[in-house]
């Protein structure tokens, strides 16, 4: 939306944005594509510029999408096999990660046939990443750190949880022990929302 309403991003570009939040996706400059023969297989890392739907011979719909990062462009193409996976990705995301081969059909334009997509949601993706819990230091923080500990314990898995505590004119930052790692999803951030319902100020993120 940034690009498209004033032509440039004012903010980080949100391929950046990606690539700090997943350090080990091997994806190429889009840059350097042009560069590349044919059918060799490469896997991208773009946001969404351009999108463009047919309908296929067969009567199914098959995409075309043009994606940037900061090096450059590509034009990515999605067969009737790919597009229903590919719909429900771009109903909530601005970027895709994808893996293919490259393609010129003749063209002398190398473009991106899609074999897979790599849905940036997959907890996977984000093993070595860190739970943030932010919550302000109250009357009630020691029950609701009691109730938080139960919580985290049904969740436990691989990712580390800092918790923030934020008083008036201080603020605490503790990383908690190895068994209150969780298995972060979306039930585990709903059940700790659950848990600091009615707190005002709190925050949860994910992060590298």
């Amino acid at each position: 939306m940034e690009k498209e309403m004033i032509g440039l991003y004012i903010s980080d570009h949100p391929v950046r944005n990606a690539l700090s939040r997943f350090k080990t996706l091997n994806v190429i400059p889009l840059e350097q594509l042009q560069l590349l023969k044919e059918k060799v297989t490469v896997r991208l890392l773009g946001a969404i510029m351009e999108t463009r739907k047919i309908t296929a011979k067969n009567g199914k719909d098959m995409y075309f999408i043009t994606l940037e990062d900061e090096t450059g462009s590509i034009e990515t193409i999605f067969f009737p096999n790919k597009v229903s996976e590919l719909q429900k990705i771009i109903e909530r995301e601005n970027v895709l990660c994808v893996e293919g081969k490259v393609d010129t059909s003749g063209t002398g334009v190398n473009k991106v046939i899609v074999n897979t997509l790599i849905d940036l949601n997959d907890p996977a993706l984000s093993e070595q990443s860190v739970v943030h819990i932010e919550i302000p230091r109250t009357g009630e923080t020691m029950r609701l750190l009691y109730c938080l500990r139960d919580c985290l314990h049904r969740y436990g898995g691989r990712h580390p949880v800092v918790l923030h505590l934020v008083g008036e004119n201080d603020r605490w930052s503790i990383e908690l022990g190895k068994s209150y790692q969780v298995n972060w999803n979306q039930e585990c951030e709903n059940a700790i929302m659950e848990v600091m319902e009615e707190l005002e100020g709190k925050r949860i993120w994910l992060a590298g």
